[in-house]
C-alpha cells in the first residue's frame, strides 16, 4: 500500500454504542487518502468486531488490539504505528464534519510553518445539565487566532483534543503524550508551545463533540482542577523564567487561599510572589506569606509582572481590562492563568 497522507488516531475502549456513527463519519470523508489506526485499549465489548465489520475489506483500517494500558500508552502506540505525515485525532464518541480531513490537511499543506491545526467544535451535550462543560466549549470556540490561543494557553486547554491535526514529525519532537497525573492533551500543547511550535485553529466547527457521562475529563483524577494547575504551573514557571526581567516583581492577582494554593507549585519551583492584589479592601495592606496585599492602583508595568489567577471567567475579563487601563499588555507584562 502507498503511504497515506493522514493517519487518524482513534483510541477505543468499550465504545460499541457510539463507534458506528464515528466510523461512518470517517468513511464518508470528502478525501480518501487516509488510514485509520484504531487502538483498542482492552475492550470487553464488541468494539473491535464492529470496526472490522464496518470497514469490511477496506485495507485502510489498522486495528491494534492491546491489553488495557490507559489512554496515554494507547495513543502513543497508535502514533507509533501511524504511517501518515499528519496525525489526526478522533474519539470514538464523536463525529467528523465530512470535509474535516480535507480542510485540515489542506491548511497544513498551505502553511508549512504551522505545526498543528485544530478547529472549533459543535457541542453535542446538554447545557442545562452540564453548564460547566458548555461554558468551556463556548470559551474554547471563542479562541481562534494564533495570538488568542497562545495568550490563553495557561488558562485552560484552548484546543478540543479530538479536533486536532498535527505533523507527526513535530509530535515526535515534542516527545509524544506524557504519562503522569495530569491531562495528556493539555500537557502536549504546553510542551509544543514551550518548544516554539506554531498552533492554529480553523473557525469552522469540523467536529461534533459529544459529552457522555463516561467522559474521562469528568471521571479521571488526572483531569481534576488540582492536576491541571500543578502541571500548567510547571510550564508557566519555565515561561516566566524567559519572559520577565530579573528585577521585575512577580505579582499574583488573587490573595484568597484557594487562588494561592492553586499556584503553590509555581512558588515551589522558584517563581516567588513578591506581592498579591485583591479588590477586597479588608485585605489590602495585609501581609500574606511574607508578601503585601496591594490595590490594583499600586501596580506599574515597568516594575511588575502580574499573573491573573482568579478562576472565574467573568473575573478574569475584569482583571485583564483593569490591567490594560493601567498600561499592562497581556503576554508582555501580565498573563491570565486561571
Amino acid at each position: 500500500m502507498t503511504r497515506p497522507q493522514v493517519s487518524i488516531l482513534l483510541p477505543v475502549r468499550n465504545a460499541a454504542d457510539t463507534l458506528p456513527r464515528c466510523l461512518e463519519s470517517i468513511r464518508t470523508q470528502t478525501v480518501q487518502d487516509w488510514e485509520l489506526v484504531l487502538a483498542d485499549d482492552g475492550s470487553t465489548d464488541a468494539s473491535v468486531q464492529i470496526a472490522r465489520n464496518h470497514f469490511s475489506s477496506d485495507l485502510r483500517l489498522h486495528v491494534l488490539e492491546r491489553p488495557f494500558r490507559g489512554i496515554v500508552q494507547t495513543l502513543n502506540a497508535a502514533a507509533t504505528a501511524a504511517r501518515g505525515a499528519l496525525l489526526l485525532r478522533m474519539d470514538a464518541d464523536d463525529t467528523m464534519h465530512p470535509e474535516r480531513i480535507e480542510r485540515q490537511a489542506r491548511f497544513l499543506d498551505q502553511y508549512p510553518d504551522i505545526d498543528l491545526v485544530a478547529s472549533t467544535v459543535a457541542y453535542m451535550g446538554t447545557p442545562s445539565t452540564q453548564p460547566g462543560y458548555a461554558r468551556y466549549v463556548e470559551w474554547t470556540n471563542s479562541l481562534v487566532t494564533e495570538h488568542d490561543l497562545t495568550l490563553n494557553r495557561f488558562v485552560e486547554s484552548p484546543l478540543a483534543h479530538p479536533s486536532v491535526a498535527m505533523r507527526k514529525q513535530a509530535f515526535l519532537q515534542w516527545g509524544g503524550y506524557q504519562e503522569g497525573p495530569f491531562p495528556e492533551d493539555y500537557a502536549l500543547w504546553l510542551e509544543a508551545w514551550q518548544r516554539g511550535a506554531r498552533i492554529a485553529k480553523l473557525p469552522e466547527p469540523l467536529l461534533n463533540w459529544y459529552d457522555p457521562p463516561s467522559r474521562l475529563s469528568r471521571n479521571d483524577p488526572r483531569y481534576a482542577t488540582e492536576a491541571f494547575y500543578k502541571m500548567k504551573c510547571r510550564y508557566l514557571h519555565q515561561w516566566i523564567a524567559h519572559q520577565i526581567p530579573r528585577d521585575a516583581r512577580l505579582v499574583l492577582w488573587g490573595a484568597g487561599r484557594i487562588t494561592r494554593n492553586r499556584f503553590r507549585e509555581l512558588q515551589r519551583l522558584g517563581s516567588r510572589f513578591e506581592a498579591f492584589v485583591d479588590v477586597d479592601e479588608r485585605k489590602i495592606g495585609n501581609v500574606i506569606e511574607g508578601a503585601p496585599v496591594l490595590a490594583a492602583e499600586a501596580l506599574h508595568p515597568s516594575r511588575d509582572f502580574v499573573i491573573a489567577g482568579v478562576g472565574s471567567q467573568g473575573a478574569r475579563t475584569v482583571i485583564l481590562e483593569r490591567l490594560r487601563e493601567l498600561g499592562f499588555t497581556p503576554g508582555q507584562d501580565c498573563i491570565a492563568a486561571a
